[in-house]
């Protein structure tokens, strides 16, 4: 992890809320694709984790999606504008378990990761294939730069309007493949699991607080032991994996906290929000952890705010 001053090149609207900022510094912690960078804005009590898009070095490129107050402050922010980021976090793909024929499927804003991963793998000699979902046809980001690698891309739109009509697993079928690369809500992540007939490796979006590992509020269970998303994840191979096979749509996390399909934590029944061994703050019914002065502090998503 390098903490640094990055310098904003450009920050322009690629799709309605979604946004591709790319940032000059210095990039050499950032090792795999699948890291992402942690960003400190005025005002906001904690930093926004995004994931990379594209990185080289002298900068990094990452696409994000207005969701909230952080990622609206950014959408506004202008080029020479500067900012405290925390770069190489995560512990990002590892491309030497990754199979000759990769399948990489991300969801929304779980599609960035997906080509800075694609770029690595081509370099290895893999054959890559990309399968991006989205809502519909407004929404679609990226596809055009996946083909300029060479990626064969399938589009799913919900509604129809563009490409194959439905969710990702409905174009899994269409694709020759012997490993899995994904990301997305894990609602999708959930989905990709079942369908799937070979091992693979799941980014979470997940909501943090440090994003180094400190405070385990991202902590989650697996089948070897206790995980921290931010840290050891955000991706974990299929095998490891026990939420996504859990016959409930609600997970629990390493704090018996109950996380429902939408990611939102219910905290417990004392009303306090347990981040490790101690309670930071009181959290609502809503997951948000309220300071002790009375501020309201949203948990990010990694890849979404």
């Amino acid at each position: 992890m390098n903490q640094s001053i990055f310098e904003i090149k450009s920050n322009v609207c690629i799709a309605p809320d979604v946004y591709r900022m790319v940032l000059c510094g210095d990039t050499s912690n950032i090792a795999a694709a699948g890291q992402f960078i942690n960003i400190q804005l005025e005002g906001f009590y904690l930093r926004r984790p995004i994931s990379v898009y594209d990185c080289d070095e002298n900068a990094v490129t990452i696409i994000y999606k207005v969701v909230g107050g952080g990622t609206e402050k950014m959408a506004a922010m202008n080029a020479g504008e500067k900012l405290d980021i925390l770069t190489g976090l995560g512990n990002g793909f590892n491309l030497d378990i990754c199979g000759d024929k990769v399948l990489l499927i991300g969801g929304g804003v779980g599609v960035p990761p997906m080509y800075y991963l694609a770029k690595k793998l081509i370099e290895k000699g893999k054959t890559v294939t990309m399968i991006m979902g989205f809502n519909k046809e407004s929404e679609i980001f990226c596809k055009e730069e996946f083909e300029s690698l060479g990626v064969k891309t399938y589009v799913t739109t919900v509604d129809g309007s563009v490409g194959i009509c439905g969710f990702v697993t409905n174009a899994m079928n269409e694709v020759e493949y012997d490993y899995i690369c994904t990301c997305g809500p894990e609602p999708m992540l959930k989905a990709v699991y079942n369908e799937s007939k070979t091992s693979g490796q799941y980014s979470f979006e997940e909501r943090m607080g440090c994003g180094f590992g400190a405070c385990m509020g991202c902590s989650c269970k697996t089948k070897y032991g206790n995980k921290r998303i931010c840290k050891d994840g955000p991706v974990l191979v299929k095998e490891e994996e026990q939420r996504l096979c859990a016959d409930t749509d609600d997970v629990v996390d390493a704090h018996g906290n109950s996380i429902d399909a939408d990611g939102v934590m219910l905290v417990h029944q004392d009303g306090q929000l347990h981040l490790g061994a101690a309670a930071v703050g009181t959290g609502d019914q809503n997951g948000l952890l309220h300071a002790g002065d009375g501020q309201t502090i949203a948990a990010a998503k990694t890849a979404h705010v």
